[in-house]
């Protein structure tokens, strides 16, 4: 069994993943894009979870439960210490400038990435895949069939 391919189960790592080369590291996506598509799946795992609620007006407004995860904590923190709501378009534009780099450095925790080249105070990180093989693993697990009840 093939433990490294199993994925960390958080939609913002597998985007990250999906949108970088498997060897290199490079992003597929220019910044902008790449922040606001991690954004959004970092808000998706709020969601899910029941950490963040949006409103039929789409604001956000953190829940009453604190995640576990440093990054999702962070950004569940930042949405509560609001003084006012703020509209899902404007979190989505915000959270997008750093995004990148905090999922790329929970991947790094996690040991799915690994520092390329040396680092430069002013410029962002650039992570590989600590096994080329990983960075797949996001395209592959929805390709499984569904285990039936049961089994």
């Amino acid at each position: 069994m093939i433990t490294g391919l199993g994925g960390t189960g958080l939609i913002a790592d597998d985007l990250y993943l999906m949108a970088h080369h498997e060897t290199s590291g490079k992003p597929f996506l220019q910044p902008r894009p790449l922040g606001i598509g991690l954004a959004g799946a970092l808000l998706a795992e709020l969601m899910l979870d029941g950490h963040v609620i949006v409103g039929p007006d789409s604001t956000v407004a953190a829940g009453p439960a604190v995640p576990g995860d440093d990054l999702t904590r962070q950004v569940r923190n930042q949405i509560a210490g609001e003084p006012e709501q703020h509209l899902l378009l404007q979190w989505l534009l915000f959270l997008g400038q750093s995004a990148a780099v905090g999922v790329g450095r929970r991947l790094e925790r996690a040991g799915y990435l690994i520092p390329a080249g040396r680092r430069v105070r002013w410029r962002a990180p650039r992570w590989v895949p600590a096994d080329p093989d990983w960075a797949f693993a996001p395209l592959l697990r929805p390709a499984r069939p569904p285990i039936p009840p049961g089994r």
